[in-house]
């Protein structure tokens, strides 16, 4: 999986590839806190071109994307290692995929 500087992923997805679960988190706004005795970061978010190439053997041939700050949900297809374009946002989204049934996600 490819994501931009930016973002960040983490994702679970069957043995068989049938279903699959992203989380891309925006990071574009962190901050690095030094601290004794440990140092971290603190996120604030900034806007942030998202494209994601999924360079993982999926099943399914379409995906879901939800951005999970304004609840909206659309989908598209599904090319292989195609990237996917969701233009410049500071948002999180996650992306869905479900061809359990008739080769389709739902």
């Amino acid at each position: 999986m490819e994501v931009p500087a930016g973002y960040e992923a983490q994702y679970l997805r069957s043995e068989d590839g049938k279903s699959f679960l992203c989380y891309l988190r925006n990071i574009a706004g962190t901050t690095p806190i030094q601290a004794d005795p440990a140092a971290g970061w603190t996120r604030s978010r900034a806007k942030a071109r998202l494209e994601v190439s999924l360079h993982i053997p999926l099943q399914a041939r379409q995906l879901r994307i939800a951005d999970l700050d304004d609840g909206t949900i659309r989908t598209v297809a599904h090319e292989g290692t195609r990237p996917i374009s969701l233009g410049v946002t500071d948002h999180d989204v996650g992306l869905f995929a479900d061809d359990t049934a008739r080769g389709t996600a739902r």
